[in-house]
């Protein structure tokens, strides 16, 4: 017979990886001939089918124990000690986690995610195409926690995702041309028909520049996980902290953290030259300053003990009348009721002069 292995199945440790988790779980069941235990529907016919569906219960009612590591999952497996009853275990595990309140929260999450992410630098982390697989598997995600009358329509699909891959020029171009399509032959693409041609789009995009494994951007990483400035020309650099593939398992809450920790609050980030010149431990703690404590370190010195004021000169400049504007006199051309009035030219400073601003002069010299 088949050998089982209770080590072979995943850990549930968190109800954001349900669906990996279950998926997961029910492929390694069915390699080990124990995936009856799943179905809630069924039943053994006979004495035989049912001594050897016992079996099959106690093991992976063991397994449960083992790899159900959420409060409600440890709650369930508690409840069915004493009958070691498996079916019924994963099958209120599976109504709790996509039926729940929390399953709710949880498809909330994913809409969100659905209609307002956008594909960018500091928004993913790795390959175009892994991006549209990743975005497509969410719709699928959501669809399972939610009514069939709460399903997005192909033709919602294909605006939102339009919408989340805007940013990049070459992909853009697959809704231009289908744009053109339209126009030219009144042809209306199909929400298939866009993604296939999509993913064609992704890999081109992603051969020609290289897109590395860690980030979007184009022929070297531009992860910027330290809050530095290139003011020595730099265009690309690695500052130490890899970021792992973003693939189709990547929880939502991972790609927003990624997202967070890459856009810097301005004026937060030191020059480069300077960071290379810090310690490996120095620069450590630096990572951990929140990005308002690191623009306060940054401020100049002379900014920080004396903010910003009306200098004397502007107070005394708002406390003087209004004049007009100088006017150099008026000349008149021609003679009689005929004779024209006009300003004389503009006077275009000689080459190497001086222009003084207000600023420059003390108040003196300006009353003088």
């Amino acid at each position: 017979g088949i050998k089982r292995d209770a080590t072979a199945f995943p850990s549930l440790k968190d109800e954001r990886f349900w669906d990996s988790f279950w998926r997961s779980t029910k492929a390694t069941a069915r390699t080990q001939r124990v995936d009856r235990v799943l179905d809630p529907n069924f039943i053994p016919t006979d004495q035989k089918d049912r001594d050897l569906f016992e079996r099959q219960q106690a093991f992976m009612y063991h397994v449960a124990q083992t790899t159900l590591s959420i409060a409600k999952g440890q709650e369930i497996v508690r409840l069915h000690e004493a009958t070691f009853d498996a079916q019924k275990v994963y099958k209120e595990l599976a109504e709790y986690c996509s039926k729940s309140t929390k399953a709710t929260q949880v498809a909330s999450e994913l809409l969100s995610y659905i209609t307002s992410h956008r594909l960018g630098e500091h928004t993913w982390s790795g390959t175009t195409e892994a991006y549209v697989v990743h975005w497509r598997d969410t719709v699928r995600q959501y669809h399972e926690l939610v009514d069939t009358t709460q399903h997005l329509a192909e033709a919602t699909q294909l605006v939102m995702l339009q919408n989340a891959v805007h940013g990049i020029d070459e992909l853009r171009a697959v809704k231009e041309r289908a744009e053109a399509e339209r126009v030219l032959n009144n042809t209306i693409m199909t929400y298939q028909q866009y993604c296939t041609l999509l993913q064609s789009a992704c890999q081109q995009y992603d051969s020609a520049y290289k897109v590395s494994s860690r980030s979007r951007a184009p022929v070297t990483r531009r992860v910027y996980f330290h809050d530095i400035d290139q003011d020595d020309g730099a265009n690309d650099y690695d500052h130490g902290y890899d970021v792992e593939d973003f693939d189709i398992d990547t929880p939502i809450s991972t790609i927003n953290a990624f997202a967070a920790k890459t856009n810097f609050l301005p004026g937060s980030r030191m020059p480069f030259s300077v960071w290379k010149g810090l310690s490996t431990k120095d620069q450590a703690i630096w990572d951990q300053l929140s990005d308002e404590s690191k623009k306060m370190i940054l401020k100049p010195a002379s900014a920080q003990q004396n903010p910003p004021r009306e200098s004397a000169l502007t107070s005394m400049s708002k406390a003087l009348p209004s004049r007009p504007a100088a006017q150099g006199p008026k000349r008149f051309f021609g003679s009689g009721t005929g004779s024209k009035m006009i300003s004389p030219p503009k006077l275009i400073p000689p080459p190497n002069s001086r222009i003084v601003h207000l600023s420059d002069i003390s108040a003196a010299d300006y009353l003088a």
